[in-house]
């Protein structure tokens, strides 16, 4: 089993990714599915979710909301996706570290992905995956159509379970400055992949 650690947005930036998502949804090349926007920080093969709950919950604690701004549209032909890349700060690189830091132990699995590490991550919210390399540009004129920088705030840290047709909401966990912990609502907002 697969537990994936992501960023959730407040609802204007949650709002502003899903635009996009229904301009890319508009052209019949993608449907929507999938979870709602959200840049990966971390991913572990364990069934031990109790653990990963706790310690999550213990890390938000201290942690204030960490403004984000999507500065550039991105495309990675190996994946076949499209995505936002928001503007690398000091305190975007060491949130990830430290939250690294802090789920590591020699009795946990190591992250599942290198690109995860901290030498090797780089943070983006996917627009669009797995279509076939033809579409990309029509796709990407789209998105540049529709697309403009825009600042948002990332509330907290989600862990999900990915399954092999669907994405399972485990918790939601808010950093102490965000207010209460939302209920996680269902379904979750979708997102494009390829027909």
């Amino acid at each position: 089993m697969a537990l994936f650690f992501t960023f959730f947005f407040d609802p204007p930036t949650q709002m502003a990714v899903e635009a996009l998502w229904s301009h890319i949804a508009s052209t019949g090349l993608a449907h929507l599915t999938g979870h709602r926007p959200h840049v990966t920080l971390a991913a572990y093969e364990s069934s031990d979710v109790a653990t990963y709950q706790t310690l999550l919950r213990a890390f938000v604690q201290n942690r204030d909301p960490l403004p984000i701004k999507f500065l550039h549209l991105g495309v990675s032909p190996e994946q076949r996706s499209l995505y936002l890349a928001p503007k690398v700060s000091h305190e975007l690189l060491h949130l990830h570290e430290d939250l690294l830091t802090y789920l590591h132990s020699p009795d946990r699995p190591p992250v599942k992905f290198d690109n995860l590490r901290p030498s090797q991550w780089l943070p983006h919210c996917t627009l669009l995956a797995g279509v076939q390399l033809v579409q990309l540009p029509m796709l990407l004129g789209i998105c540049l159509e529709h697309f403009t920088p825009f600042s948002g705030i990332v509330e907290g840290i989600s862990m999900v379970e990915i399954l092999p047709d669907s994405v399972k909401d485990i918790c939601d966990c808010r950093f102490a400055g965000s207010g209460p912990e939302p209920k996680l609502p269902h379904p979750r907002p979708p997102r494009p992949s390829h027909n």
